[in-house]
């Protein structure tokens, strides 16, 4: 089977033409690259949130059509509430289906919790479907790539959901493709991937590994970190170990 995607798009009115056409262009390129297999839905956000489609469906020509229909003549109103969005994004998760949600907008909230590191967390304990698990003990099966819109977003809020949920921040200005980036997160998310990183020093007193969480490492990225370490013999032996994905 193939990989089931929700795209969550921001509606809100702090989008003006230019950015949410640019929005648009980039939905459009993600789901024309969609695997056959794949299943995909959207989910819009501005003060409330709501499904477009009635269930997941496949990337057909005709899901596209009716998607981008909708989304064209959708009202956008003033407030965000990225609380909201999620809530009904993990309350249609399966947890036993791996996931990929994919954010665009700015990541400013301007209803509910608006600062960012709260609502990270609320975010991760939310439940996730029908389970009784949060969508932290489920992020195994559930990655997030947020794709910031413009030059103006929270840097902070938008890091902090790609680490917890082993993803990676892209970034669409108006000076760039939406087609060349929409390459670039696909090409991301059909990489192998290394989830739930660990580090290990054998050989050695280690005091400290900074950081303490490591996001997830994509075929061909390096990883870097410091720590504080007394080796006990000649040399000592670093082992990196977590699951893979693609």
């Amino acid at each position: 089977l193939g990989d089931v995607y929700k795209r969550q798009v921001d509606t809100s009115g702090s989008f003006n033409n230019e950015l949410y056409a640019l929005q648009l262009a980039m939905l459009d390129e993600l789901i024309k690259g969609l695997d056959a297999d794949d299943l995909f839905n959207v989910l819009i956000y501005d003060y409330d949130a709501k499904l477009l489609m009635n269930q997941y469906v496949e990337p057909t020509e005709e899901n596209r059509k009716v998607v981008l229909a909708k989304l064209n003549t959708f009202m956008r109103l003033g407030s965000t509430n990225l609380r909201k969005a999620f809530k009904l994004a993990w309350e249609n998760l399966d947890a036993s289906e791996p996931t990929t949600i994919i954010l665009l907008g700015d990541g400013i909230s301007t209803q509910g919790e608006v600062r960012s590191m709260f609502l990270a967390r609320e975010i991760a304990e939310m439940k996730i479907g029908k389970s009784d698990l949060t969508v932290a003990d489920a992020k195994a099966n559930v990655r997030v790539f947020p794709v910031s819109i413009g030059n103006t977003y929270d840097k902070k809020m938008l890091d902090t959901l790609a680490k917890q949920f082993q993803g990676r921040v892209i970034h669409l200005t108006r000076d760039k493709n939406p087609q060349e980036t929409a390459k670039e997160l696909l090409d991301l998310l059909n990489s192998q991937m290394l989830t739930d990183v660990t580090i290990k020093i054998d050989d050695a007193q280690v005091d400290n590994i900074y950081p303490e969480k490591f996001p997830a490492l994509i075929s061909g990225q390096q990883i870097s970190f410091v720590t504080e370490y007394e080796v006990a013999g000649s040399a000592a032996k670093i082992s990196i170990s977590g699951k893979l994905r693609g």
